[in-house]
């Protein structure tokens, strides 16, 4: 299901629940983890790793299934998070949301394949598990609505399965 061709109206649907959704998310990160400390130094580390699944490559750019991709764009265009840098598998930003730092990630993988990465990204960032914000697409879900979970099962995006970690 491509997003794109002819079906302006719910792309605009679609960015303006990612602007209602970008909006309380920020308004309420702190219920998520407490705020950054408040030296304002670029060079804080990030609190957060925000990661846009999808899958690399000009066929998928405006389907359903890199949602992920594409609200991780938009939520960093209205917090002003860029420039995205490349790294070996991801392209990554670093910003502030709200009042958390956070690092904003894009892998340049394939959606089943990319936990090994995003889990070294988390490694490196000295970033537990918890710490890690999958944005994802569900078929089990409707268009236009939005579920926020914590913890993962096997019928998911299996990201706490690639992380290593148990899910709740």
């Amino acid at each position: 299901e491509n997003l794109g061709d002819g079906r302006e109206h719910e792309l605009a649907m679609f960015r303006e629940l990612l602007r209602r959704l970008i909006d309380v998310f920020s308004r309420s990160l702190f219920w998520i983890m407490p705020p950054s400390p408040p030296a304002g130094c670029s060079d804080d580390p990030p609190r957060l790793l925000l990661v846009g699944l999808g899958n690399p490559g000009r066929q998928y750019e405006s389907t359903r299934h890199n949602v992920g991709r594409l609200a991780l764009a938009e939520i960093c265009v209205a917090a002003g998070i860029a420039p995205f840098e490349k790294h070996a598998t991801a392209d990554v930003a670093v910003g502030t949301l709200g009042s958390v730092r956070v690092a904003a990630v894009v892998p340049r993988l394939y959606m089943n394949v990319c936990g090994g990465a995003v889990s070294a990204l988390a490694r490196d960032l000295r970033l537990p598990a918890a710490s890690v914000l999958v944005l994802h697409d569900d078929l089990d879900l409707a268009p236009g609505k939005v579920k926020l979970k914590l913890g993962g099962s096997a019928g998911g995006a299996r990201m706490h399965h690639l992380l290593g970690t148990a899910s709740p």
